[in-house]
């Protein structure tokens, strides 16, 4: 097994405890998924949607438990098409506003989606592929056949121009390492004498962790989980592990390698006892410690805020890399390599972003348009 982040044991320990709540065919359910190499992550969001289903079985006394654990296969079984169909129509509209919030809101088209195809994972897995002791499915009938996931109906172009509001200028984009690297950049911003210590100690730590952000638009949760084993230094790459668990290899560009370079020369001086943490990127702690990813979070948001108006979070910049990848001349399918997609239709995005042909011949009819005799 591949060495296990901070964030990942902390998912562990979250899925766990979630587990505990669930009945027993949940616990089943898990190990099948984790033989498939399913991420920590995806498992956790699949057991916190059941407890959501479960909790609304028994609130709505379909299910007549004193808890949610003790909800037995046969009762899953009696379930009919309309029970699902009303659960569906609950999740779609129910306020999951929080305390702070002024206002209500509803989960998204996707979220409901999201949960309609977890339930059917279930659902297949004990009427499909689970296995009792006689060698039966837990479940003869699959309920959730009859069902269909609610579909979220967008345009590319419209999902383009959503994200088109998180990209960053490309010249300035790469302008900002400069700014964090030069004394009259960022530095000569900070009057703290606290804020100055710790930007001079974690100086080159930060920028090569920005400009791999930058180089690679890698996720912030690939790059926290990068080991020092993972650097293969002649081939000037690192191995990654993507979204869905899937492994892969990205290839630095020099500028962010060599800022990489320049901080595993002080990484183990700075960092107490660095040399044991097999995590490339530490925080100072007593021993070092792989840095996680809302460390990451918080402090690119803190860079970007005295750069870019607002600040930016990290996932902007792998959106701005993209674009700027395309309009520099990058073909999609290299970019849908270098962003770890599964499908070419996700990374099309970019292309109507960095295309701005159409924009242009619209602009050209409006000016004739207004000014023809």
């Amino acid at each position: 097994m591949a060495t296990l982040s901070p964030d990942d044991l902390k998912i562990l320990e979250y899925t766990d405890n979630l587990a505990k709540e669930l009945p027993f065919y949940i616990r089943d359910f898990r190990i099948e998924k984790t033989k498939e190499q399913l991420s920590f992550r995806s498992i956790h969001q699949y057991l916190y949607r059941y407890k959501i289903f479960f909790e609304w079985l028994q609130g709505e006394g379909i299910v007549e438990v004193p808890n949610i654990k003790q909800i037995t296969l046969e009762q899953l079984a009696a379930l009919r098409k309309k029970d699902i169909e009303y659960f569906i129509e609950h999740v779609s509209h129910e306020d999951i506003s929080t305390k702070n919030e002024n206002s209500s809101r509803v989960r998204e088209m996707r979220s409901v989606s999201l949960m309609v195809s977890a339930l059917k994972s279930l659902f297949h897995f004990l009427a499909v592929t689970s296995d009792d002791e006689n060698g039966n499915t837990y479940l003869s009938e699959n309920i959730m056949s009859k069902v269909k996931i609610p579909v979220y109906k967008e345009t590319s172009a419209n999902r383009a121009a959503e994200i088109a509001t998180q990209i960053l200028d490309s010249e300035r984009l790469f302008d900002f390492i400069d700014y964090l690297a030069n004394e009259d950049g960022y530095f000569a911003t900070l009057t703290i004498p606290q804020s100055i210590s710790l930007f001079k100690r974690d100086r080159e730590r930060d920028i090569a962790i920005i400009s791999i952000l930058l180089a690679t638009g890698m996720r912030v949760g690939e790059l926290a989980r990068i080991t020092m084993a993972d650097i293969n230094y002649s081939q000037q790459t690192v191995k990654v592990i993507r979204k869905g668990n899937k492994k892969d290899t990205i290839y630095i560009m020099d500028s962010a390698f060599n800022h990489l370079l320049a901080y595993i020369a002080i990484r183990n001086t700075r960092y107490p006892q660095a040399e044991v943490c097999p995590f490339l990127f530490v925080t100072y702690r007593h021993p070092a410690r792989a840095i996680s990813i809302r460390t990451i979070q918080m402090f690119v948001e803190k860079y970007t805020e005295s750069y870019f108006p607002n600040g930016v979070y990290p996932h902007k910049l792998r959106h701005s890399f993209s674009v700027a990848f395309i309009k520099n001349g990058g073909e999609m399918t290299i970019l849908r390599d270098l962003l770890g997609h599964s499908s070419i239709e996700t990374t099309s995005l970019y292309v109507n972003m960095a295309n701005s042909d159409k924009v242009y011949a619209l602009n050209a009819l409006e000016s004739y348009l207004n000014n023809r005799p």
